[in-house]
């Protein structure tokens, strides 16, 4: 048989060993969450069985006491580190209160009523309780980190347990351990050899969850930065294309649904509203909205109605991800609401060389967070893209009507000898007047010449001409 020293320096010595990958690691300044505890946790039991060993060789109190609540101490380490691993909140009081009633119980079963019985199930009881939490934690939150349960910790976790709790039982009842427990026996063999394999498996099986969960996480930054570069490609093709449609196009109607087109390629845009700014720039006008994915008739608000109106007057954008910031923002801004059951906002302005075009907004009435910092700055981008198109267009529509008022008032016109009236382009025969207000911005206010005024009023024409 093997004696209790040379059992307990050994299992020392293989936590030791085990150690020594942990402290690495944890020392490296990885994201290897929960390496830090288990270091510790390994390093603590390895001074706990030294001390243990060293029994007769150093004062009870010390290898005994202290030993014992090391030992128990790298237990609770391990449950600090499974809860770091998943991300849980620490439970101090739970830790300190496990070590504190132990280390009382191993002093008092020291001194003043030694019991080395006593001893051994207050540490394979408080053991099996920390083994016990362990097991909730691998079972209940192990999943959402790896994906799945860890079957091989689940299991040692749980024969270490019931192996604590029978030692604890045995303890106490049936099986006394022997009076000098420092010499060879069976029950010294089968105390130290469980422990090692508990170290042995534990220690590899949290190493291949720490490793698996490190290749987790390489593997969704890998998707994440490659699902990144898709959408940059994708957002810098879209801009592209978006900035060759609306500079091709000059009919404002038609680029607005250009514009709406390009935008959806993007970003949601199912509920869409553009909108420019009128003459005095004291209203705006929407010029397009699709709401719920139909078209909506233009109307014309004043310049302080609705976040649209808020956006031209300030010329920045704005975002907001739910319900709760955009009513906080309205309240305190005091805006008077345009569609207040939006669940997520976002709007810009529409600016050509810092002259105010008009704004675009998208928002949803069913999901918040919809849209992000990062579609904000794309939508200002577009925008920025499609505020020249916009004016040009509308400088088109001003150059085309202005070119058709003069192609009306130039050029040969049918005027009756007789009436004077002249022909328009339908065969309609019309008053000067009449043709004129129809065909230019002119008004008329009726009146007699003097040589008319002489013609139908000959009796009183002098008398008039001189009155005036």
């Amino acid at each position: 048989m093997i004696d209790t020293r040379t059992m307990s320096l050994a299992t020392a010595f293989v936590v030791l060993v085990f150690s020594v990958p942990f402290l690495t690691l944890a020392s490296q300044r990885l994201p290897f969450r929960g390496l830090k505890e288990w270091a510790v946790s390994l390093f603590v039991g390895f001074l706990g069985l030294l001390l243990l060993g060293l029994r007769d060789l150093v004062p009870d109190v010390v290898s005994m006491t202290l030993g014992n609540t090391l030992v128990l101490a790298a237990y609770v380490a391990v449950l600090r580190g499974l809860r770091t691993f998943v991300g849980n909140r620490q439970q101090p009081w739970v830790d300190f209160g496990i070590l504190l009633v132990a280390a009382i119980g191993f002093q008092v079963w020291c001194w003043p009523w030694p019991s080395m019985a006593a001893r051994l199930a207050v540490l394979t009881g408080f053991t099996a309780i920390c083994q016990a939490l362990g097991v909730r934690i691998l079972w209940r939150d192990f999943p959402r980190v790896i994906g799945d349960r860890p079957w091989v910790l689940i299991l040692t976790f749980v024969a270490f347990m019931a192996w604590n709790l029978a030692r604890a039982v045995l303890a106490m009842t049936l099986i006394r351990p022997p009076q000098n427990y420092m010499s060879p026996g069976l029950y010294q063999s089968l105390t130290f050899f469980p422990g090692m394999a508990w170290v042995i498996l534990t220690g590899t099986s949290l190493l291949v969850a720490t490793i698996g969960r490190v290749q987790r996480l390489a593997d969704q930054e890998h998707h994440r930065l490659l699902a990144d570069s898709q959408k940059r490609v994708e957002r810098l093709s879209a801009l592209n294309e978006i900035s060759r449609a609306v500079s091709s196009e000059l009919e404002l109607q038609t680029l607005l649904e250009t514009v709406h087109r390009q935008v959806a390629r993007v970003l949601d845009a199912s509920n869409f509203l553009l909108a420019t700014v009128n003459a005095g720039a004291d209203s705006w006008t929407m010029r397009f909205k699709m709401d719920r994915g139909e078209r909506s008739p233009i109307e014309t608000h004043p310049m302080q109605f609705g976040l649209t109106g808020y956006v031209l007057r300030s010329r920045k954008g704005l975002l907001f991800q739910t319900v709760q910031e955009k009513a906080a923002f309205i309240a305190a801004e005091r805006i008077e609401a345009g569609w207040p059951e939006a669940r997520s906002w976002m709007g810009v302005p529409l600016i050509a060389a810092e002259t105010l075009v008009g704004a675009m907004a998208v928002q949803s009435y069913e999901r918040e967070h919809l849209y992000t910092p990062d579609d904000l700055e794309l939508f200002s981008t577009i925008a920025s893209q499609i505020a020249f198109s916009i004016q040009n267009s509308r400088l088109y529509d001003e150059l085309k009507q202005t070119l058709q008022d003069n192609r009306i008032l130039h050029g040969l016109l049918p005027i009756c000898a007789g009436c004077k009236k002249i022909r328009d382009d339908h065969g309609y025969w019309n008053q000067i007047e009449t043709y004129l207000q129809t065909h230019a911005p002119v008004e008329f206010s009726h009146s007699l010449c003097p040589d008319c005024i002489r013609k139908y009023y000959p009796d009183l024409g002098d008398d008039v001409l001189k009155s005036r």
